[in-house]
């Protein structure tokens, strides 16, 4: 699974929005748009802010399992 369509998923589940999620996560507005078509990927430090404030693990965001 892609970054983009984990981070969908999770946006579905919390019943917030992409620009919520990205707001809550501290990262730039739009970061997550660029993920979709693979066009960039997110960086470690952009992953650890999600990890840190979302409590899952970096597996999970790029589909794995999260135990």
């Amino acid at each position: 699974m892609k970054t983009y369509e984990r981070v969908l998923e999770y946006c579905k589940e919390e019943g917030i929005s992409i620009y919520e999620f990205e707001k809550r996560c501290n990262i730039g507005n739009g970061t997550v748009g660029r993920w979709k078509n693979e066009t960039s990927q997110p960086s470690i430090k952009t992953l650890t802010k999600i990890v840190s404030t979302t409590g899952t693990t970096m597996p999970y965001w790029f589909g794995g399992y999260d135990g």
